[in-house]
């Protein structure tokens, strides 16, 4: 039996325009949600910015890695409350423990406009 996560609506501001979605609340500040008809993206709840630019063509692949994301990186998370437009996994890669590998694996996903 799988466990069903809460949704959520936010305000997306991808493509500079602001534009109301609902998602897979992950958690505080992560959240997932369609971003074409048939692909899903990770976005910053905060902003409505993607946290990454990678679009999963499966909702559960991507709600997978926003959660291993989050559990990674949930000690630095409440650095967006003061400086919003940090780029979080970049910057924080030296304070969370294996940051640098974890932040290499994410690089790795980054490469791929599209994960099937």
């Amino acid at each position: 039996m799988t466990t069903r996560m809460p949704s959520i609506n936010f305000t997306c501001k991808e493509h500079h325009c602001s534009t109301r979605k609902g998602g897979t609340k992950i958690n505080k500040w992560l959240v997932v949600s369609p971003a074409t008809y048939d692909s899903y993206k990770i976005y910053k709840i905060h902003d409505g910015l993607p946290l990454i630019d990678t679009e999963f063509k499966n909702r559960e692949k991507a709600i997978e890695l926003a959660k291993w994301i989050a559990s990674k990186y949930e000690s630095v998370f409440e650095i967006w409350e003061a400086w919003p437009e940090c780029e979080l996994l970049r910057v924080a890669q030296y304070t969370i423990p294996d940051g640098v590998k974890v932040y290499q694996e994410i690089e790795k996903v980054q490469q791929h406009e599209y994960i099937g």
